[in-house]
C-alpha cells in the first residue's frame, strides 16, 4: 500500500518540478567545450528532500528484501552462519541497487539534447504516478477481497 503511494508521490513531485521550472538545461562552457546540463535550483536547505529517497529505500527493502532475508536467516545453522548471511546479502542488494540505479539513470546520461531529457523525465514521472496507482489499486483489491 504504501509503496504504491511512494510512487504515487515521487511521479507528482518530478512532474511538478518539470513544469515549474526547477528542474531545467542550461548551456554550459567547461575547458572550451559546450554542453548543457540538467540541472535543479532546488540547493538551498528549505528545498532539499533527501529523506524521500532514504523513505523509498526502506519502504522497498520492507516490501520484498527484509521477508526474503528473514525467510533465509532461519535456516541458517548458527549465529555466525546467520551474521555472515546478512552481511552478504546486505553486501548483494546494495550492489544490485547500485546496478540497477545505473542502468535506470543511462538514457539521461547518454541522450545530449535536453528536450530529450525532460521527455524521458516526465514519462518517468508519468510511468510513477501510473504504477504507483496500479500498485495501491491491486493492494486495495486485495486487502478487501481476500
Amino acid at each position: 500500500l504504501l509503496i504504491g503511494v511512494m510512487l504515487i508521490i515521487l511521479g507528482v513531485n518530478l512532474l511538478r518540478q518539470l513544469i515549474t521550472g526547477k528542474i531545467h538545461a542550461h548551456e554550459h562552457y567547461h575547458d572550451g567545450n559546450r554542453h548543457r546540463h540538467i540541472h535543479s535550483h532546488e540547493h538551498t536547505l528549505n528545498h532539499a528532500h533527501p529523506h524521500l529517497s532514504f523513505a523509498m529505500g526502506m519502504l522497498h527493502g520492507l516490501a520484498g528484501s527484509a521477508a526474503l532475508a528473514i525467510l533465509t536467516l532461519a535456516t541458517a545453522r548458527s549465529l555466525w552462519q546467520g551474521l555472515l548471511f546478512i552481511v552478504l546479502f546486505g553486501i548483494g542488494s546494495t550492489m544490485g541497487m547500485l546496478l540497477a540505479s545505473m542502468a535506470i539513470s543511462l538514457p539521461l546520461i547518454l541522450v545530449r539534447h535536453a528536450q530529450a531529457r525532460s521527455a524521458i523525465m516526465s514519462v518517468a514521472g508519468i510511468l510513477g504516478v501510473g504504477i504507483g496507482i496500479m500498485v495501491l489499486s491491486s493492494t486495495v483489491t486485495n486487502l478487501l477481497n481476500p
